[in-house]
């Protein structure tokens, strides 16, 4: 998000409770590299914190996450907040990237998720195979 945020991208990070202070440490440091971003808290699966998060910025038409997909986190609360938040429009994206460490599983519950939802996915291999590093990107089916 920052990266995206430094490039002229209007961003919106976001991060759990325990989390903001280094969040907005984070913001802090890149506005004094003239990078500006909002942030937010979103506990994933918070009611509340997708209606401020709406209420505030509406329905975003790009998710990105970088990191998040793993077996040990609430995958699907995450799911459900990037169900709520994302935009239902043909150019809307959510992108994930997500790096292979203990099993498939984590990831191919998201996507039986997404699929459920009437979201179609594609992956793509970045760098070394070795690596297992993967980029996936969703999208609604069927909307204009």
């Amino acid at each position: 998000g920052a990266a995206l945020a430094a490039l002229g991208v209007a961003m919106v990070l976001t991060d759990c409770e325990v989390a903001m202070p280094l969040l907005r440490r984070n913001q802090e440091l890149l506005a004094e590299s003239s990078v500006e971003l909002q942030v937010c808290r979103l506990d994933w699966g918070s009611k509340v914190d997708e209606e401020a998060l709406l209420a505030e910025f509406g329905q975003f038409d790009l998710i990105v996450g970088s990191d998040i997909i793993l077996s040990s986190f609430d995958l699907d609360k995450l799911f459900s907040s990037c169900y709520a938040l994302l935009a239902r429009s043909a150019e809307a994206r959510l992108i994930l990237a997500f790096e292979f460490r203990e099993d498939w599983q984590a990831i191919s519950d998201f996507i039986g998720w997404a699929e459920a939802a009437n979201m179609e996915v594609q992956h793509e291999e970045l760098g070394d195979p070795d690596d297992e590093i993967y980029l996936y990107t969703f999208r609604w089916k069927d909307v204009t």
